[in-house]
């Protein structure tokens, strides 16, 4: 599979996850496709707190989609091939349904990070909400004394979905899977 049939692979994927959220009349709040970056997390945090400041003015809903949102574009970030015409191939998209918040994901990885993130995905399958939160909060503490990454960020996700969420990982070219996440947080 080259580029170009990369590329459509992910696109079809995108447009479907719009779709879907569509056909259960669902909003579109936030859409984004290409390459992530740090910039995305400013503007998707300013675009997703003038939706909830309008829409859910009281609800604790926005700051857990904010926080979710953000651990999902720096998971994006983090996993994704250095190749630019590759890394270009994720994206985000969060909607409003019924009152709840669905936010789907997709990137790339390469094939030598496959073991590494599909061991911490079936990890955190393998693991009820209150052992990852009370993992989370051990784990944050071992690591606020260090200047390494916590790689808590699926844990946060996890935690802040009122479902249980879904990580796939599943291979999409010989050198190539792909990371999907889809997670759920309803209003509360």
């Amino acid at each position: 599979m080259d580029n170009n049939q990369i590329q459509d692979t992910v696109l079809a994927k995108y447009y479907s996850t719009i779709d879907e959220i569509k056909a259960k009349e669902g909003k579109i709040i936030l859409s984004f496709i290409g390459n992530v970056n740090s910039d995305l997390i400013t503007s998707s945090t300013y675009l997703l707190e003038n939706y909830f400041n309008t829409n859910y003015p009281f609800s604790k809903l926005k700051n857990k989609i904010i926080i979710t949102s953000i651990e999902i574009i720096q998971n994006i970030m983090e996993n994704s091939p250095q190749d630019e015409d590759i890394k270009q191939n994720s994206f985000i998209v969060v909607g409003d349904v019924d009152d709840q918040i669905v936010l789907k994901s997709f990137n790339l990885c390469e094939k030598e990070n496959y073991d590494r993130i599909n061991n911490y995905i079936k990890d955190i399958n393998s693991k009820s909400k209150s052992k990852l939160e009370s993992l989370y909060k051990k784990n944050l503490k071992d690591y606020s004394m260090s200047k390494q990454k916590s790689g808590l960020g699926l844990y946060t996700v996890a935690i802040n979905s009122t479902t249980k969420p879904i990580f796939e990982i599943s291979s999409i070219t010989e050198n190539y899977y792909s990371i999907n996440i889809t997670t759920t947080i309803k209003n509360e």
